[in-house]
């Protein structure tokens, strides 16, 4: 486990000294001291160490706030806590005929629950949701434009920071047998075409993601009214400023490692020598869920960055060939030497670019908020030259930087 306090010895183990990066005063971040739980609790920053699911920050009072407890553990009442982000899941007692816009619609009735309509990142995330036997139920998406017969779908409330959707989007989720082309329409909803601009999950088929209509209380053959799942963030930051930058825990990598988000901008080559002197690296994101937590905590922050440079470039590779030939090509690797295909695709609209003739592409990869489709995802243009980054520390390095601290101080 990743514990408070415990980072400082890290600075031992700098790869790189820190007075070759500029950006860098110290090594590693040092983070407050260990309290009491029942001090922490209540500082507004979810101590995922202490068991904290959630924090209502100063003024709660002994009620909590609503979805929080006062001893920071989320209330889910009736409902799924899921441990992969902790969010809340419940399910209305009744149908909605429309997603939003209307008395009654989906919307609303989240917004009465203090939540909004679930969206996914991933599919575990809609495993999980599907556990809940909620039937056919609305998914938190709706229209939002077509291109040369592509549809993009975005977040029913885009100031949320949730995941959206487009078929020209390799990298975007979606719960469909092919994510590159139109999702199925629901039953006979075909015929009323022009209003199919929602969508519902079907949770008895694989790819469970159907065309349905915003609002089916006016059809004249009527579709059932899908069911009402409302997702609710738990409240409190998961970042708390460190000596390098803001520190970051999230629950998808808890226990595995902890991020360093620094503000300054520098160049990709400058933000990779500055994960090393923190013996860390630029942030290699394993799942849909490890990436959709760390930008919701970017997005968060005082200044959210508009993109940050992560751990995955284009590297050239020697291909042997039958005749013993070296033949040099180039290929998209993360930094810890696992190539981009070994984890769930990153890659937004149209990417990588392709080096065609007069083509000015990066070499590495930044994250990159991008609005109505899946705004975490990976981009090469060489729209920035310089961007401020997200390094990782693994739980790894600190335990034996820590082992290292501690028989330097008995020597």
């Amino acid at each position: 486990m990743l514990k408070r306090g415990a980072t400082a010895a890290v600075v031992a183990a700098c790869a790189v000294a820190a007075s070759a990066i500029v950006v860098v005063g110290a090594c590693i971040p040092d983070l407050p001291p260990p309290q009491p739980p029942v001090e922490r609790c209540g500082d507004g920053i979810i101590d995922l160490d202490a068991g904290e699911q959630c924090d209502p920050g100063p003024g709660a009072g002994e009620g909590g706030i609503a979805g929080c407890s006062s001893m920071c553990q989320v209330q889910c009442e009736g409902g799924l806590t899921w441990p992969g982000n902790n969010h809340c899941y419940q399910v209305v007692s009744q149908g909605a005929l429309a997603l939003q816009s209307a008395a009654g619609s989906a919307s609303s009735l989240c917004q009465q629950r203090s939540g909004h309509v679930v969206t996914f990142a991933s599919d575990d995330e809609l495993q999980a949701v599907e556990s809940l036997d909620a039937g056919i139920f609305w998914v938190g998406l709706m229209f939002d434009h077509a291109n040369a017969g592509v549809t993009a779908y975005k977040p029913v409330d885009p100031s949320l920071a949730e995941p959206g959707w487009s078929q020209a989007c390799s990298g975007c989720y979606a719960s469909t047998a092919d994510a590159m082309a139109p999702l199925p329409e629901f039953g006979d909803a075909s015929p009323d075409a022009s209003p199919t601009l929602c969508i519902v999950a079907t949770p008895s088929t694989t790819a469970s993601w159907r065309q349905y209509p915003c609002n089916v209380g006016y059809l004249t053959t009527r579709l059932p009214a899908p069911r009402v799942v409302c997702e609710r963030e738990p409240v409190g930051r998961l970042s708390t400023e460190c000596d390098a930058g803001i520190c970051i825990d999230l629950v998808a990598t808890h226990g595995a490692k902890r991020y360093v988000y620094v503000q300054d901008q520098v160049t990709a080559d400058q933000a990779r020598q500055a994960c090393a002197a923190m013996a860390g690296r630029l942030v290699v994101l394993r799942s849909r869920d490890e990436r959709e937590q760390l930008w919701r905590e970017l997005s968060h922050l005082a200044a959210p960055p508009p993109a940050v440079w992560i751990g995955l470039s284009e590297v050239s590779t020697t291909t042997v060939t039958i005749y013993r030939r070296r033949t040099p090509t180039l290929a998209w690797l993360w930094d810890n030497g696992q190539p981009v295909a070994a984890y769930p695709s990153e890659w937004g609209n149209g990417q990588p670019l392709s080096r065609t003739p007069g083509a000015t592409v990066s070499t590495r990869a930044y994250l990159w908020q991008q609005p109505n489709e899946d705004d975490t995802l990976a981009h090469t243009e060489a729209t920035f030259q310089t961007l401020p980054y997200v390094c990782e520390i693994t739980a790894d390095t600190l335990a034996a930087a820590a082992d290292a601290g501690v028989d330097a101080a008995a020597d």
